[in-house]
């Protein structure tokens, strides 16, 4: 992994790695933060969509 520039992207891309992928039930957000240091931090939130969604939608 050391001959590839962008090793960002080749995270997000594995190619046939978890077979195929339904983006409508799981999602993946990326947030790049840049701490004090001049670091950039990647924070990575799965969200599941699978269920009904209980966030603030109770009847």
């Amino acid at each position: 992994m050391a001959d590839e520039p962008n090793s960002a992207a080749a995270v997000d891309a594995p190619a046939g790695h978890a077979g195929p992928r339904k983006p409508a039930d799981r999602m993946t957000i990326k947030v790049y933060e840049v701490g004090p240091d001049g670091t950039t931090l990647i924070r990575t939130v799965t969200c599941n969509f699978q269920g009904p969604p209980t966030w603030g939608m109770r009847r």
